[in-house]
């Protein structure tokens, strides 16, 4: 269904895909839904432009646009496959990760498929590097690159982890959200994970977190009369972050 400015722009559209597990805008403006059953469809000012594309990997769970113009299906049965202008470039390409539930591709061009089984692998014009990495997380369900580089993972078990260069930075720490659907970074630089039990949760870089403490405890005593290490360590800290002298 469209919408605009937060009414619906029109009656919903029956696709025909069975569940539409994903749906992407292309760099050209044209939408582009993954069917239940494996189909592509593309869709222009609310109608379909084209011809349904039948993937042949059974149901997609993710689909992304690369910069390069191709687009990549991932699919429950745990098959990548690559398009160029709605033509299939090769086979579906078997990924040993179980379902392929997120797609992410890195500021250097590498494309990263999170599994089922809970690993990543990376990929580099349509060949992996390397076999599948465990992340521990149960399931990977979502993915986010931030802008410093580094990779947030979300897990099916509801844990969040970073990784920094193919390696963990934090293992993994819990949300208390239930599986992670869904990740994003803001404009702000602040992250927001929405989590299976219906919760959104932000998290704030560390710079700005300290800022905010900070700020919020700049009358303290800690902060204005220091008397201990700590106190005096703490103090310091604060007016790095509060750009003061």
């Amino acid at each position: 269904r469209f919408w605009d400015q937060g009414r619906p722009h029109g009656a919903a559209i029956a696709t025909g895909q069975g569940k539409v597990r994903k749906l992407i805008e292309l760099l050209n403006g044209d939408l582009v839904s993954a069917g239940g059953d494996g189909s592509l469809k593309r869709w222009r000012h609310g109608r379909q432009r084209g011809p349904t594309l039948q993937t042949g990997q059974g149901e997609i769970l993710s689909l992304l646009e690369l910069s390069n113009g191709q687009l990549v299906t991932g699919s429950r049965s745990g098959t990548l496959r690559f398009w160029q202008d709605g033509v299939a470039i090769g086979g579906p390409i078997a990924t040993g990760q179980e379902a392929i539930w997120t797609l992410i591709q890195l500021s250097n061009g590498d494309l990263v498929s999170g599994g089922w089984d809970g690993t990543l692998r990376y990929w580099r014009e349509g060949q992996p590097l390397g076999l599948p990495v465990t992340t521990g997380l149960g399931g990977v369900w979502s993915l986010s690159q931030r802008a410093n580089g580094d990779l947030i993972i979300g897990g099916r078990d509801g844990r969040m982890a970073i990784w920094r260069q193919g390696k963990p930075v934090v293992a993994g720490f819990t949300t208390t959200q239930g599986t992670l659907w869904s990740l994003l970074e803001l404009a702000n630089g602040d992250l927001v994970s929405a989590g299976e039990n219906g919760t959104l949760r932000i998290y704030y870089p560390t710079a700005k977190a300290v800022r905010m403490a900070c700020q919020e405890l700049k009358m303290h005593p800690i902060l204005t009369n220091p008397t201990t290490p700590v106190g005096r360590a703490a103090a310091k800290t604060c007016r790095r972050y509060r750009g003061l002298p």
